[in-house]
């Protein structure tokens, strides 16, 4: 009992347990989100709907402008300003990214022309767009306040909305409305947690550039895989294949939460006690091991049976999710390495690690997407493991 407390007490250990409970809930309803959608809809509308999910996905990424890691490591700012520049800059960003999307979406992704074919799903793009945003943006600050049993609260009343709603609908536009609604009622509930004075700091935001302008770019690297390679299976594979691998990236983000979620609470917590930060460090490396080779052999023994829950046709992509499984471990050591250059404020060869794993992934997936979803997951793998290797050669 003693021990527990103990743990409990430690702000990373205690923080990490909130983002790592955060992403068992969000899967576990998530999979019945999923459950719900893949029995109610053909494959095929599920693939179209997922692939719309993982454009939206990544242009919340690219709207963040490198803000998501910079709230984490500078903690000597005012917060109530930082916090509303940030929302305010990323918002209109998002706006812009999500109108560019639509107006190019033809070129982008042609199997997502539906997006353009009305004003309707046109500007419910958009303002999801914006949503989505601002609903990423709030982890950072939660985290960055120590609070992120807020993540949690938010992230739950997220999950369970959309699975409600989602039982009240009976078209396949109202997958994606579940999804846009749940994620607006999440976010008009966090702002009444989160610090505001309604004043743009410019002098924080122009500190805060050159950091925020390469961990961006990094950030953007990170995200691209996820929002990408589904996009790359549905042209190269069609809309039922889309969504048997999106189903099993989905699967296994549970597994790429725990390195990530100890890897932010690591760099929080190392920021204001830089001179420990070794300590630090193998507990963080202790804790996500642990969880997530606990995880993958639960894949292992339970995944054929967790993919057929979805639907028998589904159980085709088992071989993907073991790949993917595998690969959350060199994920979760590029993640703490990244945190770790962070700390020393390395920034360039934050950028070169994930830029390394995503052009790589990419390249892969593009070459061999043709041979089948296996490949494309062991892209990722591959990925990955070099941008372990890179990251050797840095300090």
């Amino acid at each position: 009992m003693n021990r527990i407390q103990k743990i409990y007490k430690d702000n990373l250990y205690r923080n990490s347990s909130y983002l790592i409970l955060n992403s068992v809930v969000m899967s576990l309803l998530g999979f019945l989100f999923w459950f719900i959608a893949t029995r109610t809809f053909a494959s095929s509308s599920v693939g179209i709907a997922t692939a719309i999910i993982s454009a939206i996905t990544f242009i919340g990424q690219l709207s963040l402008l490198g803000f998501n890691i910079s709230l984490l490591r500078y903690q000597k700012f005012n917060k109530e300003e930082l916090n509303f520049s940030v929302i305010i800059v990323s918002l209109i960003t998002a706006i812009l990214m999500s109108t560019i999307f639509i107006i190019f979406v033809d070129f982008i992704s042609p199997d997502l022309a539906i997006l353009n074919s009305s004003l309707k799903y046109a500007v419910g793009f958009i303002v999801f767009g914006a949503i989505n945003t601002i609903f990423i943006l709030l982890n950072p600050i939660f985290i960055s306040d120590r609070k992120s049993h807020l993540v949690l609260v938010k992230n739950t009343i997220f999950s369970v909305l959309k699975v409600l709603i989602l039982l009240l609908t009976i078209t396949a536009s109202g997958l994606l409305f579940s999804w846009y609604f749940s994620a607006f009622l999440a976010v008009l509930f966090s702002l009444f947690f989160i610090k505001i004075k309604f004043k743009i700091n410019f002098s924080h935001l122009k500190e805060m550039f050159n950091f925020s302008l390469f961990n961006y770019l990094s950030s953007l690297s990170l995200a691209a895989p996820a929002s990408i390679l589904p996009l790359i299976t549905l042209s190269f594979l069609g809309a039922s294949q889309a969504a048997y691998f999106y189903i099993v990236w989905t699967i296994c983000g549970i597994l790429l939460v725990v390195p990530a979620a100890t890897a932010q609470n690591f760099l929080t917590e190392s920021s204001m006690k830089i001179r420990t930060w070794n300590k630090e460090y193998n507990k963080a490396l202790k804790f996500f091991l642990i969880i997530l080779g606990l995880g993958i052999i639960s894949l292992l023994i339970l995944g054929r049976f967790i993919l057929n829950l979805f639907n028998a046709e589904y159980v085709v992509a088992y071989t993907a999710l073991i790949i993917l499984a595998l690969a959350a471990i060199p994920y979760g050591l590029n993640q703490l390495k990244v945190a770790t250059l962070n700390i020393k404020h390395k920034i360039k060869p934050v950028l070169l690690i994930n830029a390394s794993v995503a052009i790589t992934t990419l390249i892969l997936a593009l070459i061999l997407a043709n041979k089948g979803i296996n490949y494309i997951a062991l892209s990722w793998l591959i990925g990955n493991t070099i941008g372990l290797f890179i990251g050797r050669f840095f300090k």
